[in-house]
């Protein structure tokens, strides 16, 4: 069995206006995000890994703030479907 790498992206939006448009990100970051927005990060993590994406909503006095976090399996010798036909 493959082992399957993470890429994270965090994606920002205050009132509907990106403020952080996916920026990439580590483990221990995602972790952070999830822990300061008082999310279980082992459940967090685990629907974030099987979803793919992952979205908190803030409500603040001027509006909303809506973190979106992004994960995306890498794992060595997958075919990139968006570079046509190959072989493994």
């Amino acid at each position: 069995m493959s082992k399957s790498a993470y890429r994270y992206l965090v994606t920002r939006l205050a009132n509907n206006e990106p403020t952080i448009a996916s920026l990439e990100q580590t483990i221990g970051d995602i972790k952070a995000v999830l822990a300061a927005s008082n999310v279980p990060i082992p459940e967090g993590l685990a629907e974030l890994h099987q979803s793919g994406t992952f979205k908190i909503v803030d409500d603040v006095p001027t509006g909303k703030i809506e973190t979106i976090l992004m994960a995306r399996a890498e794992s060595a010798g997958a075919i990139d479907p968006s570079r046509g036909k190959g072989a493994l």
